[in-house]
């Protein structure tokens, strides 16, 4: 016999009542169905941070246990239903949507700090906010993404970049233990000392592998912080693109992993887009300019900032939003170092020349380089967890955001066909973005938590692909969880 596929998933539309009602009873959370409640309380359950993948669901599971998401799954698995798990809600691909049935965590917020063991956990449905807010009132840190309003769960199974990476790695690098729902419903323990390869697997493996409904963090002491934002005008956009080239030995390695440097074309309400430079120091203010003097020597002609807590820096993003444009495209990839300027020039030239093209539709998208020392996230051998990206590299990202439905498909197309440009021109001229070899292949890297979700697995997994569809035949044979990244698994008959 040949390979088999998995069992085809539906949306639950043509669920019985008695079936909805058997599982609504059986749930301590609520169990929301798509016409049989207030569309007030429908459409706050199924936004999303990225608009362009708010799906119409017909049920959504409010869970507040272990045991809630056990029934669901189970109940999942029995009718065949398409399933998405919503942590945070903040994937910019939709791996928290489907128009099926999602297992929302958001009541499942607890967080507790263990001060003297220095650990920090919290509930799969938690934003790292929850955490790091808890953190620091107890003195401490923990390691998330650049905005805290991300759910733990989707950026921490996903590798987990922040401010904080160039000290202590990614999140996954953080993360002590986990406790999780499976395919099968039964709930387990996760860590080094429990259902090792399952946990080696959800540390960059995403959400392939089940529910992650608690997560165990190592935090750390953690004091105020300098955040700068410098902008420059756009007469010094080559003077700042070819700095670029000088930020590693002059200002990122002297910073010993406390300074994290960001290069980004931005658009600040009613203005054009400005070259701006972000400046993170995990230290005092006196410091942090010193050794990022090349930045004021350039003389920008504004700056926002100074010292400030460390969750205000996480935070500032959220000061920064705006109404409407809350439908975002993104896609990244790695730039090796020495930075080639020719090809960065072009780059954000071709950006800026579709958001002139499309007119004010795009107006407040971004061009991202992301400077930030990844020695200590590259010193982690690849085969350490399943997160194959692990280089010290540039990351650039360019990120649109509209508001605008009927340009979804044109501005995915525009962010991914910038990031193919920039690949082809680095081709053309015998260089390389970062690259993973499997065998004879090899396969250009980036960032999965920023991605356009269309790039290839190969790209994501690399050389731990393998290992990782066993794994996946293992725990999830009739592919469940299909959202993020999918891994196909094979199976002979």
């Amino acid at each position: 016999m040949g390979s088999t596929g998995p069992t085809p998933r539906n949306d639950g539309s043509s669920l019985s009542t008695s079936d909805r009602q058997a599982l609504a009873d059986s749930l301590q959370g609520n169990l929301i169905v798509k016409g049989e409640t207030s569309r007030e309380e429908y459409d706050e359950v199924i936004k999303r941070w990225n608009e362009v993948y708010i799906k119409q669901a017909n049920l959504v599971a409010l869970v507040e246990s272990d045991a809630d998401v056990s029934q669901c799954v189970k109940f999942a698995a029995k009718h065949n239903l398409d399933v998405a798990i919503r942590g945070g809600g903040h994937s910019y691909h939709g791996a928290s949507s489907t128009e099926g049935m999602v297992i929302d965590l958001r009541k499942l917020n607890r967080v507790t700090v263990d001060k003297s063991a220095k650990r920090v956990t919290g509930g799969g449905g938690c934003i790292a906010m929850d955490l790091e807010k808890a953190a620091e009132a107890e003195g401490l840190g923990v390691l998330f993404g650049a905005v805290n309003e991300t759910g733990i769960g989707g950026l921490t199974t996903g590798g987990g970049i922040g401010w904080l990476t160039g000290e202590h790695g990614l999140a996954i690098d953080n993360l002590l233990s986990t406790r999780m729902v499976l395919a099968s419903g039964e709930v387990v323990n996760a860590s080094t000392n429990e259902n090792t390869d399952l946990f080696w697997a959800i540390r960059g493996g995403g959400s392939n592998f089940g529910v992650v409904t608690e997560f165990e963090f190592r935090a750390f002491e953690q004091g105020p912080v300098f955040f700068q934002m410098l902008s420059y005008p756009m007469e010094k956009l080559k003077e700042c693109v070819e700095l670029l080239r000088r930020l590693r030995p002059e200002v990122v390695e002297p910073g010993q992993g406390k300074m994290q440097p960001m290069f980004a074309m931005i658009a600040p309400p009613s203005l054009p887009h400005t070259p701006a430079f972000m400046i993170f120091y995990d230290g005092p203010e006196e410091e942090a300019k010193k050794i990022a003097k090349p930045l004021y020597d350039l003389e920008p002609i504004n700056t926002m900032g100074g010292m400030m807590p460390y969750t205000a820096v996480t935070g500032i993003f959220k000061m920064m939003e705006m109404k409407g444009f809350d439908r975002w495209a993104s896609s990244s990839l790695h730039l090796t170092y020495p930075i080639d300027t020719e090809v960065l020039l072009a780059g954000i030239d071709k950006f800026l020349e579709r958001v002139k093209h499309h007119g004010d539709a795009f107006k407040h998208s971004s061009f991202i380089v992301d400077l930030r020392d990844y020695r200590k996230v590259a010193s982690v051998p690849t085969d350490t967890t399943a997160y194959a990206n692990r280089y010290d590299a540039a990351v650039v990202v360019p990120d649109f955001r509209w508001d605008d439905a009927k340009l979804d498909q044109t501005a995915r197309r525009e962010t991914t066909g910038i990031a193919a440009f920039m690949k082809e021109m680095l081709k053309d001229k015998d260089k390389r973005t970062r690259v993973q070899h499997d065998g004879e292949r090899e396969f250009e890297s980036f960032y999965p938590n920023v991605s356009s979700g269309t790039e290839k697995i190969e790209s994501v997994y690399g050389s731990n692909l393998p290992r990782l569809r066993d794994l996946k035949a293992k725990y999830d044979p009739d592919m469940m969880w299909n959202k993020w990244f999918s891994l196909t698994v094979y199976m002979s008959g």
